[in-house]
């Protein structure tokens, strides 16, 4: 079974990678040729999505694009919107002061009634009934990720249920599925796996029910690792390879390079030798190709050390210490990105308290 599938998977890639290829081919043509500010922010949304979790460095450019054309044109809930993008990539990069001013001006937009006709009929706000909500729940969705980056589990789980519970509200299926996706992840890293797996398959009932299966991938590796820490193995490594098939199709590299990273775990963990170097190899060229990123849980950092582990097993020592040293290089800079990045991210926070702290006292003085 898990050759059939390897060889599908193979089957899979160079016909997808020439459809997906052509698609942004296409989308670039007309992102460069047209003078319509309308069908820019179309078409550089359509870019994003695209490249959202398939290469960060030009998943932000098209962000930053989206918020650029929509403030010229005073369109606040697409401005909104899509700061809650460039804020999703920012922290990706590290930059988390970045990605706190981004969400502070998403905020200030979408928390605003007076803000409620200000829009173009673009995806995602086309279908939205309350288009203001929707940006909201976006915004504390993306909070959420941005404290979970920033230690801070508190007001990870507030944010995240009150994105959830503005996405019942809208009644939107993919805001709720999301909220539901991360709620099962934290209650994973809490320990609570019974609770974990019930929100991890709500998103996948959600997301099969719905159609909308972008990070469906991203919910089979959790409920993997869920059943393996429940002592599921068959389950969990089935979890696994669904999630790279489904991971390969939606063009979705974060959980694709996760879950190459859990068989690679596995396979280690069992002294398959051959297993462990295919997938370990697998998941560190499928991080190299999302960009720099540094998110706690996985890292390039933490895909070459998994490389230097296997080739060890293997007893190919000197493919393993070189990985080793990359490994140790990769995640001393990292660390050090990391830190300088908190250290601004706790200045601005600061001040951000200071300045409420004043908006209030004037209030009260008025």
């Amino acid at each position: 079974m898990r050759i059939q599938l390897k060889i599908i998977l193979f089957q899979l890639l160079p016909i997808l990678s020439i459809a997906q290829q052509n698609f942004s081919d296409s989308l670039r043509n007309i992102f460069l040729s047209s003078k319509d500010d309308s069908v820019l922010y179309k078409t550089a949304h359509n870019l994003y999505i695209y490249y959202e979790e398939l290469n960060r460095d030009s998943a932000f450019f098209y962000a930053g694009r989206c918020v650029l054309i929509s403030h010229k044109n005073n369109k606040k809930l697409n401005e909104a919107y899509s700061l809650t993008r460039k804020a999703y990539q920012e922290l990706h990069f590290g930059r988390y002061a970045e990605s706190l001013h981004s969400l502070l001006d998403a905020f200030s937009i979408s928390e605003n009634e007076a803000n409620d006709k200000y829009f173009w009929l673009t995806d995602p706000l086309r279908t939205e009934q309350n288009k203001r909500l929707y940006a909201l729940a976006c915004s504390h969705h993306i909070y959420g990720i941005l404290m979970r980056e920033t230690r801070n589990r508190e007001q990870e789980i507030i944010h995240f249920k009150e994105a959830k519970k503005i996405a019942v509200e809208i009644k939107n299926p993919n805001r709720s599925l999301l909220a539901s996706l991360n709620l099962g992840r934290i209650y994973l890293e809490s320990g609570k796996f019974d609770s974990a797996l019930i929100y991890e398959n709500e998103a996948a009932s959600i997301s099969r029910n719905s159609g909308r299966e972008k990070y469906l991938s991203t919910i089979f590796y959790y409920t993997g690792v869920i059943n393996i820490n429940k002592g599921d193995t068959t389950s969990g490594l089935n979890y696994f390879y669904q999630s790279v098939k489904s991971a390969i199709e939606q063009n979705n590299m974060d959980a694709l390079a996760r879950s190459y990273n859990g068989l690679a775990e596995y396979y280690i963990a069992k002294m398959r030798k051959d297993s462990s170097v295919y997938y370990a190899l697998r998941s560190l060229e499928t991080s190299k190709k999302l960009g720099a990123i540094s998110p706690l849980d996985y890292n390039v950092g933490l895909a070459y050390e998994s490389v230097y582990r296997a080739y060890n097993l293997e007893k190919q020592f000197d493919s393993a210490y070189k990985y080793l040293a990359l490994a140790q290089r990769t995640n001393d800079s990292i660390n050090r990105q990391r830190i300088q990045n908190l250290a601004k991210f706790q200045k601005l926070t600061l001040s951000e308290e200071q300045r409420l702290q004043n908006v209030e006292k004037e209030r009260v003085i008025y």
